[in-house]
């Protein structure tokens, strides 16, 4: 008998570093405060990995990473990502772990704090229910959550990183099986303007990362001047 919690929930991340990632943040609020949100955007998302019931797998973007994603994530699998660009990558994590009989997968990142674990619940709800790709939108046209029942067609070619990425995947799965979207549209921080939709996205989230997160991006848009 299958579970919502029959998903394999795998958690693409990059080990913070200073002068590492968020460089399109880091460009409007200066690095070491894009440091210190990269570090309270992943306490987040490990926090809901490790809330999954299901298998948990972390993925650091280099191999180097391992020991680190070990400790940061106890518990769970770790297994590097690859190289090439974002789809490449999870390529070849979806590969590996389909090689271990591993069925259904849910992917996400460290951009969105907002997402919960019911919007997990439905993800996976979706792909048992004969749902071969499942997407939950961005505001800024990507995706915050994505899960595949079946290998991903692919996926290096597409507009990562765009305001048409969801609009193209889910072109490129309807040619390989059944999709859907949904749950809240939620923001992504990657850009100051992200800021404030971010913080009021996490108002009422009483989760303990969200919070120190939220108070963290409030302090800074306090700071910021009015023009932003």
């Amino acid at each position: 008998m299958t579970t919502p919690f029959d998903c394999t929930l795998v958690l693409l991340c990059k080990r913070p570093r200073l002068g590492e990632g968020k460089q399109r943040l880091a460009a409007g609020i200066g690095t070491d405060s894009a440091l210190a949100i990269a570090e309270l955007l992943l306490s987040t998302s490990v926090d809901l990995l490790l809330s999954w019931p299901g298998q948990k797998v972390i993925a650091p973007a280099k191999a180097s990473d391992c020991s680190w994603a070990e400790q940061v994530a106890s518990g769970c699998e770790v297994i590097a990502q690859g190289e090439g660009n974002l789809g490449q990558r999870i390529q070849g994590v979806d590969q590996f772990l389909r090689e271990k009989a591993t069925q259904r997968i849910l992917w996400i990142g460290s951009d969105c704090p907002a997402l919960t674990l019911e919007d997990l619940v439905q993800a996976s709800r979706m792909l048992h229910a004969n749902c071969d790709f499942y997407f939950q939108p961005a505001l800024d046209g990507g995706a915050v959550l994505m899960g595949n029942a079946q290998p991903w067609p692919p996926l290096e070619t597409l507009p990562w990183s765009t305001n048409q990425f969801l609009e193209a995947t889910t072109q490129r799965c309807q040619g390989d099986g059944t999709v859907a979207c949904g749950g809240e549209t939620l923001p992504d921080l990657d850009l100051v303007e992200d800021l404030v939709p971010v913080a009021e996205s996490l108002q009422i989230d009483s989760r303990k990362p969200q919070q120190a997160l939220a108070t963290k991006l409030r302090s800074m848009i306090g700071a910021l001047p009015p023009a932003i």
